[in-house]
């Protein structure tokens, strides 16, 4: 709560009471793909075509001022470091110039 948590994860925890942001979500689609496959550069391919490309970074940046953008991974499942969070961080920074740092 001290850090302004905002789920952008599909399969938020029902533990998790905090607000969600949904346009950030990735499709069932892409994570069934992805657990098919394992395929980091598909996910993060179709994830920027479907998902981000269809949103204005500055809004997102605006929408998550100090906030703190949360996913739920199975950190034994995914390789290390790659996460959907991180892709929209990256996109931030491409788009205007701001670094999201990781927590």
């Amino acid at each position: 709560k001290k850090l302004g948590g905002v789920s952008i994860a599909l399969g938020t925890p029902a533990w998790f009471q905090g607000p969600r942001y949904p346009a950030l979500n990735p499709t069932w689609d892409i994570l069934a793909n992805y657990q098919l496959t394992h395929d980091t550069g598909v996910y993060t391919r179709v994830y920027n075509q479907e998902i981000l490309s269809k949103l204005d970074p500055e809004q997102v940046l605006f929408d998550f001022e100090g906030k703190t953008a949360l996913c739920f991974e199975n950190i034994k499942t995914v390789p290390a470091g790659f996460c959907h969070r991180r892709l929209v961080a990256d996109w931030i920074y491409t788009e205007t110039g701001v670094y999201v740092h990781e927590l």
